[in-house]
């Protein structure tokens, strides 16, 4: 991350997708440069996956500068990554000034969950519908979902839409490292 950010053509990046990228728990230097990083992107960028990221609470806070201020950006995804409700909230009010953004992905909160990490589907309607409203207050959102993980024995999860609509789908397969695209 430290030589990517360091690139000099990085200014052009377009798409940077992190997805399932592993690095150690504690390292809240490499969120640093990542967040460095769309800082140096904000007039670029317009995709930023970081699907099953590993991001956290504590973690996300590295991004939330950086991120709020991609104003060309067009699709995101933090879905599996683990949010509470605060956290979730707070990163959809730091989306505000995204109003390029066509897609949107994001995990479901944390207290959606059971003690045995099943869904709980009421709850999971409830908090759903109050990021959503949240996300509305601050910017007219255009494709947004709020994912589950596994939800049934049947390997299915929970989505829900913009248009407050739950859905449950199968099991996809996902892609898994790093990828970049950068224009030229």
């Amino acid at each position: 991350m430290r030589y990517l950010s360091q690139c000099p053509s990085i200014h052009q990046l377009k798409y940077l997708d992190m997805s399932y990228t592993t690095f150690k728990p504690s390292s809240h230097r490499f969120l640093g440069f990542l967040g460095s990083l769309l800082e140096r992107l904000t007039a670029t960028l317009q995709t930023l996956k970081l699907e099953c990221f590993h991001l956290t609470d504590s973690r996300i806070r590295d991004l939330l500068p950086g991120l709020s201020q991609c104003s060309q950006l067009t699709e995101v995804d933090f879905v599996e990554n683990k949010f509470s409700m605060v956290s979730l909230k707070t990163l959809l009010q730091h989306t505000a000034n995204l109003t390029q953004l066509t897609l949107e992905k994001y995990p479901a909160p944390d207290e959606v969950y059971d003690d045995s990490l099943c869904v709980i589907p009421d709850r999971f309607v409830q908090l759903c519908s109050e990021l959503m409203n949240t996300l509305k207050g601050v910017r007219q959102p255009k494709q947004v979902y709020f994912e589950s993980t596994i939800y049934s024995p049947n390997f299915e999860y929970l989505v829900y839409n913009l248009e407050g609509m739950v859905s449950s789908e199968p099991l996809r397969r996902r892609g898994r490292g790093m990828v970049i695209y950068i224009s030229g």
